[in-house]
């Protein structure tokens, strides 16, 4: 009857709802007691992923192992192992790596830890030459300065220089002129000045003639 199907829909729901709680119950009391997960050995592209973790009340089965990376798949490893190697890994780029243990049952809560991959040795290297140019770059600027600078100094030396020397030149120059001209002025006969009574100085060579009356 329409009345029966509703209790057992009922019933239903209420089911699954107990089968949820149970198994939120058993994974909550299954979790790991200690969960400890570490990374050590680090280099540019591997890195050694260590765990202790101890379930209680069920059999692991398996760890499940995750890097957060684009090209890395995710791997198994046996429920006795307790560290895997990270390889094929990015230089100088951080990465989560996480252990999911699973029982034969379910699959309980990721323990995940956090590390950077050292600088690979290519990478150091093409540091250490860019660095290398662009101190190299700075130098040769900086030097160029310097020199220009003191071409700049030299030329106005030598334009200075010139100037003076012209100046002296023309100071020389002067000054030989203005002797020149007082010593002729020194040297020339000075002209005697003739008095009006000169005229007068032979005037008894002077015949006066007269004409007298016939």
């Amino acid at each position: 009857s329409p009345h029966c199907s509703v209790i057992r829909t009922s019933i239903g729901k209420m089911a699954r709802i107990i089968w949820i709680s149970i198994l939120i119950i058993i994974e909550t009391s299954l979790r790991a007691a200690s969960q400890t997960v570490s990374i050590s050995d680090i280099t540019h592209n591997s890195a050694l992923l260590s765990w202790d973790i101890a379930v209680e009340g069920a059999t692991l089965r398996t760890f499940r192992i995750s890097v957060d990376c684009r090209l890395c798949v995710p791997f198994e490893v046996p429920a006795n192992t307790t560290s895997t190697q990270l390889s094929g890994l990015k230089d100088n780029t951080r990465f989560q790596a996480c252990v999911t243990p699973y029982t034969a049952a379910i699959e309980l809560g990721s323990e995940c830890v956090s590390f950077r991959t050292s600088l690979s040795p290519e990478t150091v290297g093409a540091l250490f030459v860019g660095i290398f140019l662009v101190v190299s770059f700075f130098v040769l600027v900086a030097m160029d300065l310097l020199c220009r600078r003191h071409q700049i100094e030299v030329e106005d030396a030598k334009q200075n220089e010139l100037l003076e020397q012209g100046w002296q030149t023309f100071k020389r120059s002067s000054t030989g002129r203005v002797a020149k001209k007082v010593s002729r002025a020194s040297a020339a006969p000075l002209e005697p000045t003739r008095s009006e009574d000169d005229a007068f100085d032979n005037i008894g060579d002077v015949t006066f003639e007269e004409d007298l009356p016939e």
